[in-house]
């Protein structure tokens, strides 16, 4: 007894209630006139093609021709009423009767999180009949239809504007030097740097650095497997007033050489095994850092030690995996960056007591909190070795340096929590 048809509801930007309205009634109208293919054979077809639901049915119930109303007071008061349909989540019926407009919804209520039915079944009728009161409504602007309640929610998730941080991160580790000289900041293996330590050494790094021609809107790139020398090599890059881009050693020559041009870096930092290995373009200038994490043959003299990074400023190019084609460098500012490691820490309570596993390579975006939000706070950065990244077994040794912060995708995660499931030394490393 029903005659289904399909209704492409697209309203246009910026239309009012009563234009969509009536492009949605001409739709149907024109939608109608090839209602001698029924919609059930339509989604019959469809459905060979693979799995297809169409979950809501609006149900009308009144008659273009003037005798729209139904009479059904001599029946009785309706107290109440179902329908069911296959594969139906939502019947949305209307009909007149006995003058009045009548709106029901019939509903399979385990399909939709609890209360949610009733909520818009409410703004929905609040929209009716502000409809009826209030002419201007047909031709107005947006109107507000959700609860109260959930307008409460959506304001304590997105706090108001609050203005661009003046820091940037190398100010955010100058600030931690400052505090706590002597403590900690990078723990690998044997190697332990403090704060002034890891300061003194990247002041250095900048001094070469911009004696090369580093500086605003330069881009350096950081070329090395993972190991502690990339913390000051990054931190270099910025205090020289140059973004930095880091690029896995491993990776192919071609897609290696393109990051570097794509990426304007004729300045590269790396280590002397890697120096040997990479296919560098032939523009590329290297400078080789040492297992002490000094530049291989200078002196060190030269420019001051201030600063040079500006909030506004280029801070780091990360390339995509260009799983869809050609990688893509983003490019991110400081106080982007600042933004981000100051909500987090702030959130989550990250401060000086606090100590991050940092796996994640420096050529992924995770390793920007790794060093800079632990730094940021005055906590360490516990920093494994690249044949250490993918192995569960061994980073049991690093988290008893008392890591805190957990900050990697959650497949790493998960290959920690089997390991340690039967191995109850690294559970127990995991729990102190």
């Amino acid at each position: 007894f029903t005659t289904m048809a399909f209704l492409d509801c697209r309203r246009a930007a910026g239309a009012s209630f009563a234009g969509f309205a009536r492009a949605l009634q001409a739709q149907m109208r024109a939608q109608l006139d090839h209602r001698q293919v029924h919609g059930l054979d339509v989604v019959r077809a469809w459905s060979r093609e693979g799995p297809l639901a169409f979950p809501v049915v609006f149900t009308s119930m009144v008659r273009g021709d003037g005798t729209a109303e139904w009479r059904t007071g001599w029946l009785g008061e309706e107290v109440y009423g179902i329908s069911q349909t296959p594969d139906v989540w939502l019947d949305h019926q209307i009909l007149e009767v006995d003058g009045a407009l009548v709106y029901r919804w019939d509903a399979m209520e385990e399909m939709f999180p609890a209360g949610l039915l009733d909520d818009l079944f409410a703004a929905f009728g609040a929209r009716v009949r502000t409809l009826l009161a209030e002419p201007e409504a047909w031709t107005g602007g947006r109107v507000e239809l959700r609860p109260e309640a959930h307008r409460a929610l959506v304001a304590a998730a997105h706090p108001p504007p609050c203005a661009w941080p003046a820091e940037t991160l190398t100010g955010l580790f100058a600030a931690s030097v400052a505090r706590s000289p002597g403590a900690p900041a990078l723990i690998a293996g044997p190697r332990r740097l403090s704060y002034a330590g890891l300061m003194a050494l990247s002041r250095a790094l900048a001094r070469g650095l911009r004696r090369l021609g580093a500086g605003r809107d330069a881009v350096v790139a950081v070329v090395m497997p993972k190991c502690w020398q990339q913390v000051p090599a990054a931190l270099g890059v910025l205090l020289a007033g140059a973004a930095y881009l880091p690029i896995d050693a491993a990776q192919p020559a071609e897609r290696g050489a393109f990051m570097l041009r794509q990426g304007g870096a004729t300045l590269a930092l790396t280590i002397a095994a890697t120096d040997a290995a990479f296919s560098w373009p032939a523009e590329t200038l290297r400078v080789v850092l040492g297992d002490g994490g000094e530049v291989l043959g200078d002196g060190g003299e030269g420019l001051g030690d201030e600063d040079a990074a500006e909030g506004s400023g280029l801070a780091y190019v990360i390339f995509t995996s260009g799983s869809t084609g050609l990688p893509k460098g983003v490019m991110i500012e400081h106080r982007s960056a600042v933004n981000t490691v100051l909500d987090v820490n702030a959130r989550l309570g990250v401060g000086a007591g606090d100590r991050v596993l940092a796996l994640s390579a420096l050529a992924f975006d995770l390793s920007v909190y790794d060093i800079f939000g632990l730094l940021a706070a005055g906590g360490a950065i516990v920093l494994p070795e690249a044949a250490e990244r993918d192995d569960p077994a061994r980073w049991a040794a690093h988290l008893r340096e008392g890591v805190t912060v957990w900050n990697t995708v959650p497949a790493l995660l998960q290959a920690l929590v089997e390991h340690a499931a039967e191995r109850p030394t690294v559970a127990a490393a995991m729990q102190s």
